[in-house]
């Protein structure tokens, strides 16, 4: 089930496995009622280099307690008939390879997947995966950056599947106070030159950002500020999951 562009959205980047996969199962869900357009699943990963602080610990804490991808696709697998809308995993390159691309295809397809966003698989050495996932009806999602060429923004955007996930600013993923004005306007300028949607993340903590870049972007794209709280009440499972929902719906106008 693709993204609905025809409307302004938001996707929710979560770290699977945290604080446990009950938990996560239950995000998804939750989220889902928010109305978010679709679900950023990480895939934890040791070395999580476009990561700041917060989405690095729920990372290695979901490592610590076992997360590992076959226990994702299991636990997706059991959820897929009650979710409605799509489902990306977002993983670094290392851990599909080590696991088999042909066989995260084929889990993904039966776990329900929607396709994957490869935060540092590059244009130059990813193209045989990106056209053995279109090949297989899954939804390859590269980024482009403020500073990515027009010519290489069109690569991005032929190899890409139905949007370009633009990343707001350089450095890693975390909560900032204000996307800088020369961002903005390269997004405006990824958006002309991409000829298909695309959704901005990186630092998003407020709904005046969101709306900001929605007035370029086709959506926006938020997981720190999501996995802070999460993190700050994870002894509360159930207050964690309230305050997520509570600061998306915000993000939403809710």
């Amino acid at each position: 089930m693709p993204i609905d562009f025809t409307k302004k959205g938001l996707i929710v980047y979560i770290t699977a496995g945290y604080p446990d996969m009950e938990f996560t199962l239950d995000a998804i869900l939750a989220l889902q009622s928010c109305g978010v357009s679709a679900i950023e699943l990480g895939i934890p990963y040791s070395d999580p280099v476009a990561d700041g602080p917060v989405i690095a610990m729920a990372s290695m804490l979901s490592l610590q307690r076992g997360t590992n991808l076959d226990k994702i696709f299991q636990a997706l697998s059991a959820i897929k008939n009650d979710i409605r809308i799509p489902v990306y995993l977002m993983s670094y390159f290392s851990p599909l390879y080590t696991y088999g691309i042909d066989k995260m295809i084929d889990k993904s397809k039966d776990a329900g997947i929607e396709g994957v966003v490869f935060p540092d698989l590059t244009i130059e050495e990813g193209g045989q995966v990106f056209s053995e996932l279109k090949k297989n009806s899954l939804d390859p999602i590269l980024l482009a950056f403020p500073n990515s060429g027009e010519e290489r923004i069109r690569r991005i955007a032929a190899n890409s599947g139905s949007f370009v996930y633009y990343v707001n600013l350089f450095g890693t993923t975390g909560v900032r106070d204000r996307i800088p004005e020369d961002s903005l306007a390269k997004l405006a300028s990824v958006k002309s030159i991409a000829g298909k949607p695309v959704y901005a993340g990186f630092g998003i903590s407020t709904r005046e950002m969101f709306l900001k870049l929605c007035e370029h972007a086709d959506g926006g794209i938020v997981g720190s500020a999501v996995m802070k709280r999460i993190l700050d009440k994870a002894d509360d499972r159930k207050q964690a999951l309230n305050d997520a929902a509570v600061f998306v719906n915000g993000l939403l106008g809710k």
